[in-house]
């Protein structure tokens, strides 16, 4: 009996441990950290060309060990929350954009990329808006997971600077 249970932890040990190498494999793969990896890390805007306007962004940070080169695409969707709970699922702005720099994004660096005006957009209410930077996976990164980014706002009067 005793034998028995020996030999199944033994077989045990030896099937699980080619999985755990092959998974640590995949995981730690050097080649993976050659590659760009994009994030987006916020919200922002700044002063329009044009009085009294203001440019709403998002601003893209490359954490990658490569720099990006050609066009990076840019979507954001904006929907709305009723009472600042309820979200209605059907967007009420929809925006795709590219980014393309002629030096491209080195790692460690960011820029905004423009996507509305403050005065195209809603005058009042809570929204929430998703950013979803390289979403076709265009660009081959090395984590496609962190592409996403959603932050809730409340407008008021259309003060969108105020809301981000």
């Amino acid at each position: 009996m005793k034998f028995h249970k020996v030999l199944i932890a033994i077989l045990s040990l030896v099937l699980l441990v080619p999985s755990i190498s092959a998974v640590t494999y995949q995981k730690f793969n050097p080649m993976e950290f050659d590659k760009p990896d994009l994030v987006i890390v916020g919200l922002s805007h700044h002063p329009d060309t044009v009085m009294w306007q203001n440019v709403i962004c998002c601003t893209v940070k490359n954490i990658g060990n490569t720099t990006v080169t050609g066009f990076v695409d840019l979507k954001v969707e904006i929907k709305r929350v009723y009472f600042g709970i309820f979200l209605n699922n059907k967007s009420i702005q929809h925006y795709s954009v590219n980014m393309y720099s002629t030096h491209g994004l080195p790692p460690g660096e960011s820029w905004e990329q423009d996507f509305a005006l403050d005065i195209d957009l809603p005058f009042w209410g809570f929204f929430r808006l998703y950013c979803w930077v390289n979403p076709n996976h265009t660009i081959e990164e090395s984590n496609y997971s962190n592409n996403f980014y959603q932050q809730q706002v409340h407008v008021r009067f259309g003060n969108w600077i105020g809301a981000i």
